[in-house]
C-alpha cells in the first residue's frame, strides 16, 4: 500500500513539474494593452509646392490588428483651407489587420509668387480603437516658402580663397540660408574652412546684411562674430583677423563686404584663410601683404 502511495505521489509531482515547465516555456500572449499607435516622425518639412504629402502612422504590436485611428489637424501659422487641407475629411485611418502602417494624406496649397514666410501646423492622433496612443502622437509639419525675397542669394557656393599658411589656393563649400524672421539677413555656414585637428573645436555660423536688388546684391558681414572656438585656446577666436607684418590682431569694428559678380560674390581686401597651427581655427585672414588675394563665392 505504501509503495502504491509513493508511486501515486511521484506521478502527481511529475505531472505538476511537467505542467510547470510547459507553462514556463509557453509563448506569452500579447493583447491590445501591449500595442500602441504613433507617428513614424514627429517633425516634417516640405516645400510649399509639395502637393499631397503622406505622414506615416504605425502600429507596434506582436500581430497586426484591425482598428481605426482618428486624428485632428491643429492650425498654427498655417491656416486650414488656405495653406493646407485634408485629403480625407473624415480624418480616420483604417487598419484591416494585414498591415502595420497607414498614412495621413494632406494637400499643401501652393502660393506661387506670394511670400508668406515658413508656416507650420500639427497633426495629432486623438483616438485609437482598442490600442494605446504612443508618446509620439503629434507631428509638426513645416511648409517652407519658396518665394523668399533673397531666394537668388540662398543656396550652396563653391568658395576659393588664398591660404596664407600654405601659400596657395584653398577650396571649400559654404551655404547661405535665410533668417527665421528677418528677410534682409542671410546666414552663412562655412564662410571659412574650419579644420578639425582638435575635437573640442566648435564652428559657428555668421550673418550678413543684404542690400540691393536681385542680381546686384551686396552682403555686409560685421566683424567681431565668432567663427570658431576651441578649448585649446584662450577663449573664442574673433571672426576676422588681419595680417600685418609678423603679428595678428582681431578686429571687432568694420565689416567684410561681399560684392556681386556674374556668378556669385567676391570678397576683396585680402580676404583669405590662414592654416597655421595657431590661428587656423576660424582664422579668416585679411592680408596686408602686397597683392590682392580675392576670395570668390560661385553659386552651385
Amino acid at each position: 500500500m505504501k509503495n502504491n502511495f509513493v508511486k501515486l505521489l511521484s506521478g502527481a509531482a511529475l505531472t505538476l513539474l511537467l505542467f510547470s515547465c510547459s507553462s514556463l516555456n509557453e509563448k506569452p500572449e500579447f493583447n491590445s494593452k501591449d500595442s500602441f499607435v504613433s507617428f513614424d516622425a514627429t517633425d516634417v518639412s516640405v516645400n510649399e509646392n509639395a502637393g499631397t504629402i503622406s505622414i506615416p502612422v504605425k502600429i507596434a504590436s506582436i500581430n497586426p490588428v484591425s482598428t481605426t485611428v482618428s486624428y485632428t489637424v491643429n492650425p498654427g501659422t498655417a491656416v486650414s483651407g488656405t495653406n493646407y487641407s485634408l485629403a480625407d475629411p473624415s480624418a480616420v485611418l483604417t487598419f484591416d489587420g494585414t498591415q502595420r502602417e497607414a498614412s495621413i494624406e494632406i494637400n499643401i496649397i501652393d502660393k506661387p509668387g506670394a511670400f508668406t514666410g515658413d508656416l507650420s501646423f500639427t497633426v495629432e492622433i486623438s483616438t485609437a480603437s482598442g490600442l494605446n496612443i504612443g508618446a509620439e502622437n503629434t507631428c509638426t509639419v513645416h511648409i517652407l516658402d519658396l518665394d523668399h525675397p533673397l531666394s537668388d542669394v540662398l543656396g550652396d557656393y563653391t568658395v576659393s580663397g588664398y591660404d596664407f599658411g600654405n601659400k596657395g589656393q584653398l577650396n571649400w563649400t559654404a551655404t547661405f540660408y535665410k533668417d527665421a524672421s528677418n528677410t534682409s539677413i542671410v546666414w552663412i555656414k562655412g564662410l571659412c574652412p574650419v579644420l578639425t585637428t582638435y575635437a573640442s573645436e566648435i564652428e559657428n555660423d555668421i550673418y550678413g546684411q543684404v542690400s540691393g536688388e536681385a542680381g546686384n546684391r551686396t552682403i555686409t558681414i560685421p566683424f567681431g562674430q565668432v567663427v570658431a572656438s576651441s578649448f585649446n585656446d584662450d577663449g573664442a577666436l574673433t571672426f576676422v583677423n588681419f595680417y600685418y607684418d609678423n603679428g595678428y590682431y582681431g578686429s571687432t569694428e568694420g565689416a567684410l563686404i561681399l560684392t556681386p559678380t556674374a556668378t556669385g560674390f567676391v570678397a576683396k581686401k585680402g580676404f583669405g584663410f590662414f592654416s597655421d597651427n595657431y590661428l587656423y581655427k576660424g582664422g579668416v585672414i585679411g592680408g596686408e601683404e602686397s597683392g590682392d588675394y580675392n576670395t570668390t563665392f560661385t553659386k552651385n
